[in-house]
């Protein structure tokens, strides 16, 4: 009874030092971090890919936290409805960090623009990494984002871009002399210098330009093409073009908040990265694959564009697209062109690594 008495008290013993180990050591059973309920704006719906990335992120953190850091999530403009202002929100304090589009305000995120990777990739992950990776090691980026208080957080390209049109197919750079096509900003550019005729269309008015034939074609990610129906009107749609990424959508956050919080929640939070890349890579992958397939279900023949015409499409363009994009960006910084450069070799060096996350169903 003795032998069984002293059994139990050094197990109790051994159970109470584990325990008291495992809580100093352990910073989720400790509950050493701070408690503290974030505030989230994004004039987008949380369905949105780079809202539900942002929901993956954020709900690593929590889980790593132990429930110490926890958000307050305000979608579809509750704090602010206009989508160019959702940058003051988070600056000024309002929001802790939020979810906004860097092409309406490229001087309060000048590398923004970065996420239009012509002819470098169509894979819309490697522009995340290729963000995160100059953040992390040229400091001239942050120095820019710190004048308008702000932390880069997450950033998510939208794409890869496609081109849809109704009439003549287009598999060759000979194919698109002339074509009237909705194409705007970076894309707009791209097609005037490969001989297409870009036409300014709005949002709004996409889908009545296509159907009645003031535009012969749309140049749009997938997901954009199937919100104006294009494939009611579409003979082809095609992929591999090179267009790069539609466009850029990221989250930042209040630097006054990023530095109240602890190094530890700190490290987490950059470790998120990972969780918010791979949610986004999966749910694009799924949902591209859903419209590449409802397109063909239509009778639209998705095809994608050969190596060899890719080709001409850049030797076409590079390098002076490239240069002019770069000059862009050296108006807000003289480093920032340097720094354009690092991002397409470091994004190529991956493509060619097969790194990304990403299943583009037109290399199906």
């Amino acid at each position: 009874m003795k032998k069984l008495f002293k059994n139990i008290s050094l197990f109790s013993i051994l159970f109470v030092f584990i325990a008291t180990a495992t809580v100093f050591f352990n910073p989720i059973f400790a509950k050493s971090f701070k408690k503290r309920k974030l505030v989230y704006t994004s004039f987008m719906s949380d369905k949105t890919l780079g809202a539900q990335a942002d929901i993956a992120f954020w709900k690593y953190v929590e889980e790593k936290t132990g429930g110490a850091i926890t958000v307050d999530w305000r979608f579809n403009g509750s704090l602010n409805s206009k989508s160019e202002q959702q940058s003051t929100v988070i600056e000024t304090g309002i929001a802790d960090m939020g979810q906004w589009s860097a092409a309406y305000d490229p001087a309060r995120f000048p590398l923004g623009g970065i996420a239009q990777p012509l002819f470098i990739t169509d894979k819309p992950d490697l522009t995340s990494r290729a963000g995160y990776y100059i953040w992390d090691n040229y400091p001239e980026w942050k120095a820019e984002m710190a004048k308008n208080n702000l932390v880069l957080l997450t950033s998510y390209g939208v794409g890869p871009v496609q081109v849809a049109g109704s009439t003549g197919v287009i598999r060759t750079l000979d194919d698109i002399a002339g074509k009237k096509y909705r194409a705007t900003g970076f894309v707009g550019e791209a097609w005037a210098g490969l001989g297409g005729v870009p036409v300014n269309v709005a949002g709004s008015e996409i889908y009545t330009a296509f159907s009645q034939g003031t535009v012969e074609g749309v140049i749009l990610a997938l997901q954009h093409l199937d919100l104006f129906k294009i494939h009611e009107g579409a003979t082809f749609v095609l992929g591999g073009t090179g267009f790069g990424i539609y466009s850029n959508s990221c989250s930042t956050m209040n630097l006054d908040t990023w530095n109240s919080l602890e190094p530890g929640v700190q490290k987490i939070i950059i470790e998120a990265r990972e969780a918010s890349i791979a949610n986004f890579s999966a749910n694009a992958s799924a949902k591209d694959k859903i419209f590449y397939d409802k397109f063909k279900k239509a009778g639209v023949k998705m095809i994608k564009m050969s190596k060899k015409e890719k080709q001409k499409l850049r030797d076409r363009l590079l390098p002076d697209y490239w240069d002019k994009l770069k000059a862009k960006q050296n108006k807000f910084n003289p480093s920032f062109g340097k720094l354009m450069d690092v991002y397409a070799k470091k994004v190529d060096e991956w493509d060619k690594a097969g790194k990304s996350q990403y299943k583009d169903p037109f290399d199906n």
